[in-house]
């Protein structure tokens, strides 16, 4: 359209999204506007070995976040490259032990809006072992809380900004906060 090549539906010349139904929009004008089900993709995934800052990684590192992270791409240079490493045959352990505190539910300490997460083991102090909590609730949360079945409050604050819609700020995945100030009362819930 208008000479640029899309993979993926387009917002251009359009208010909505949409996409050409035919290999050559220009010459046959065939499209439709697109629906949740047009905009899937394959899942990201890690690529081995990739470098980062001149570091070659074989497994999943924690340089950058403090969070287990993976390169999309051999070199990693920063921009959208990269995913979370999830431990998905591993399940939770609980109670478990992080920083010399017990934890009977998924926890946020630490993960610098990357989700709540768990332990897979007893003892993350030692072993070092965790997985991210299932984006629908599979646990319940600790500190920041997952209200997975309240509704999406708007607008809301969040680092004294005020959100009129889902965000990913701090986060990977779309999420709002389900009363009007997360700052104080900490709840919020992912976006669907």
């Amino acid at each position: 359209y208008d000479d640029v090549a899309y993979d993926n539906c387009t917002d251009s010349g359009s208010y909505k999204a949409w996409c050409a139904t035919s290999n050559n929009y220009e010459v046959d004008g065939q499209w439709k506007y697109c629906e949740e089900a047009d905009f899937a993709r394959p899942e990201p995934q890690c690529v081995y070995p990739f470098t980062y800052n001149g570091t070659v990684h074989t497994k999943c590192t924690d340089t950058i976040m403090g969070v287990g992270w993976c390169a999309t791409t051999a070199k990693y240079t920063g921009n959208d490259e990269w995913i979370l490493c999830m431990a998905e045959e591993k399940t939770c352990v609980l109670p478990f032990i992080y920083k010399g505190l017990t934890y009977h539910k998924c926890t946020s300490r630490d993960s610098y809006g990357t989700g709540p997460w768990c332990a897979t083991t007893d003892n993350y102090d030692r072993d070092e072992e965790y997985k991210y909590c299932d984006q629908e609730g599979g646990g319940v949360f600790s500190t920041t809380t997952d209200a997975s079945d309240e509704k999406c409050v708007f607008p809301f604050v969040y680092g004294g900004v005020k959100y009129a819609a889902c965000t990913r700020q701090d986060s990977n995945w779309d999420w709002c906060a389900t009363t009007s100030d997360f700052d104080v009362d900490r709840k919020w819930k992912y976006c669907s």
